[in-house]
């Protein structure tokens, strides 16, 4: 493979790309991690770096801002976080986009209840 083509298909992989490879290997070893990354023709170093930039976002998602769960009315929270299960399998996510929104208003999530009510008559 010639360094533009290799340069390419290093720019074709992308983050929902390596989210897909950890949802079907969970846990994945090194020589997992290498040989996936050889039958997409990436340098093995390279894919960890992009793995551990992805890992990075995440934590700086989950901790930036982190609102004090103590402030907020514990029933508000409960029903955010069912809400915001709707749209991820992760608990730690839904409940940080819970306390984001909750941090703004206090009552969002019986208000937007309230809403889709009025909006389903």
């Amino acid at each position: 493979m010639n360094l533009l083509n290799y340069i390419l298909k290093e720019k074709e992989i992308n983050k929902i790309d390596i989210l897909k490879f950890f949802k079907d290997n969970k846990n994945p070893s090194d020589n997992t991690i290498h040989s996936y990354a050889e039958k997409i023709g990436i340098n093995k170093h390279k894919f960890k770096e992009m793995i551990y930039e992805l890992v990075t976002e995440y934590a700086e998602f989950i901790f930036h801002n982190n609102i004090d769960e103590s402030k907020v009315d514990k029933a508000e929270l409960a029903k955010g976080i069912k809400i915001e299960l709707e749209h991820t399998t992760n608990k730690d996510i839904a409940k940080k986009n819970s306390l984001d929104h909750l941090s703004e208003i206090s009552d969002y999530y019986t208000r937007l209840i309230k809403m889709e009510k009025e909006a389903e008559k």
